[in-house]
């Protein structure tokens, strides 16, 4: 399973950084795992980023930041933020990702200061014609690289219910990719998290004592490192992680759904919202495969032929581990044809 190392004097996640920049969005989505349709409103500031980035980028150093929401272009002060953070040096590839509804009134200056535009397509989303050539269009001018990846269907990923099974809570989280793989950690208000969606827990499920304990307050000092490293790679899942079924939640088609509607979806046990056959896949072999995303529309066959390869692993797995060993069989002898028959009795006879 792949872990943050030490390496030059710097913490290196297994992949990228998460920088939230704002909670709220133009888009309601159904099973959002930044629980956008309904945390409140919030955009971050950038002196407090810049401070905790200042800290941050002298012991950890991510191989890519990537600058998201709820929706990034609605923070009104979208380049400055961006700007405060680049200077601390914490990384040298910054990508922007977003829905793209927003990309005609995007200052220039944001663009000036990232590496990459990364552009999400949803079902049902209006005015994608016009996003296209438009996000082109400003990454061939700047000289930036452009991505465009479609989302055909979420993964449930939060439960207001929980679970009292401890033994799967385990479970989930040692499958769990955002934990383990795809490097989702972040920060917010002083505090430096390990996944996003154990930011917002505490808002979805009230009353419950412990939530909140689930990050690490940054600080300078001569122990933070080793803390650091050691609360990422830690294996015990997080508290939040009752109230959450990682990246092993059911698959359902995407929708834009109302806030009650997203709410009410919450409002099921774990056991319900868990997708068993995809837990089993990632419990025994994790990688950065994204079942959920597709990256070009060549990528299609290539998506299809990753899942059923899955599937094979799976019940290869299964036969070695619920199945008694049995010696093999001796194959039978092929029986002969009546040409064959004849032209051994001719042979015979002489």
């Amino acid at each position: 399973m792949p872990k943050s190392r030490l390496e030059g004097g710097f913490i290196i996640p297994p992949a990228d950084f998460e920088l939230i920049v704002a909670d709220h969005c133009n888009t309601s989505c159904r099973s959002c795992n930044h629980a956008s349709p309904l945390v409140a409103r919030w955009s971050a500031d950038p002196a407090s980023l810049y401070r905790d980035s200042s800290v941050l980028a002298k012991y950890y150093r991510p191989r890519v930041v990537k600058i998201l929401g709820g929706e990034p272009l609605l923070h009104r002060k979208l380049a400055e933020v961006i700007r405060a953070v680049r200077s601390t040096g914490i990384s040298k590839h910054f990508r922007l990702i977003t829905n793209g509804q927003l990309l005609h009134k995007m200052d220039d200056a944001v663009m000036e200061l990232i590496d990459e535009l990364e552009i999400s397509v949803y079902p049902g989303v209006s005015r994608m014609t016009d996003v296209f050539p438009l996000a082109r269009e400003k990454t061939l001018r700047f000289g930036k690289k452009l991505s465009i990846n479609e989302y055909d269907v979420f993964r449930k990923t939060f439960t207001s219910i929980g679970t009292d099974d401890v033994h799967l809570v385990r479970k989930i989280y040692d499958a769990c990719k955002l934990a383990h793989v795809w490097g989702c950690h972040g920060i917010r208000d002083g505090y430096f998290y390990k996944c996003p969606p154990s930011m917002y827990i505490p808002q979805l499920v009230k009353g419950i004592p412990g939530l909140d304990a689930d990050r690490i307050r940054i600080a300078d000092s001569d122990d933070f490192q080793a803390r650091l490293l050691a609360f990422v790679n830690a294996p015990d899942p997080l508290a939040c992680c009752t109230y959450c079924v990682g990246t092993v939640g059911r698959q359902e088609p995407h929708a834009l759904v109302s806030r009650d509607q997203w709410r009410l979806e919450t409002e099921k046990p774990s056991e319900e919202l868990i997708d068993y056959d995809w837990l089993e896949r990632s419990s025994i072999k994790q990688d950065l495969f994204d079942d959920c995303k597709i990256t070009t529309k060549t990528d299609r066959a290539e998506h299809r032929r990753r899942k059923s390869w899955w599937r094979r692993l799976v019940r290869m797995a299964s036969r070695r581990t619920n199945q008694a060993y049995a010696p093999r069989r001796r194959r039978a002898p092929k029986r002969q044809t009546a040409a064959q028959t004849r032209r051994e009795a001719s042979r015979s006879t002489y």
